[in-house]
């Protein structure tokens, strides 16, 4: 076997895991929640406002504490569930006892790159993430709704296509969650 043709199925591989790598639609996506029963309904509220998800955990990106909330905000003004005003960010237009303050931390995260041949076939890591949210009047902090919702990807990467997809994943689930409880 030449050197040229070691470098050319060498490419040929880090090729085609590159796209395998970047496209969606490849691997299992799913996402589960379970939330408490809120006293008061969200829709005795006018505002809904969401702040940056916070974490403890130094393993988690920097850039998921900012692109998980502003897909929520923007998968919750799709939804047109009927807040006055919905931002990600302060809101001030609104009476802070009319505003509800999503607060949210990313307490597990867990995230592999790694991809191995076994019984034939490419198999990729797993990623998974999860997220603890409390739904507090902002005025005095007190608690409407707590919920925790969980994404698994058997992609294993928070990058290219299919991190935009597992991010979508987990705003959807979180609108679920508010939509069910308005």
């Amino acid at each position: 076997m030449t050197s040229q043709y070691r470098h050319f199925i060498l490419f040929n591989i880090v090729l085609i895991s590159i796209v395998l790598l970047n496209c969606g639609g490849f691997g299992n996506l799913e996402t589960s929640s379970y939330y408490s029963k809120p006293e008061r309904l969200l829709r005795n509220y006018k505002a809904f406002e969401i702040t940056d998800f916070e974490s403890y955990d130094e393993n988690v990106p920097e850039i998921l504490k900012t692109q998980i909330p502003g897909e929520v905000e923007s998968k919750l003004i799709q939804s047109n569930i009927g807040f006055q005003s919905i931002n990600y960010g302060p809101i001030q237009n609104v009476p802070s006892n009319q505003t509800i303050l999503m607060l949210a931390e990313i307490v597990d995260i867990k995230s592999s790159g790694d991809f191995e041949f076994k019984k034939g076939s490419l198999k990729f890591g797993e990623t998974s993430i999860s997220i603890q949210i409390a739904l507090v009047q902002k005025d005095n902090g007190k608690e409407i709704l707590t919920a925790e919702v969980a994404g698994f990807s058997s992609l294993g990467l928070f990058k290219g296509r299919s991190s935009d997809k597992f991010k979508e994943s987990i705003a959807n689930e979180i609108v679920e969650i508010i939509a069910a409880n308005y």
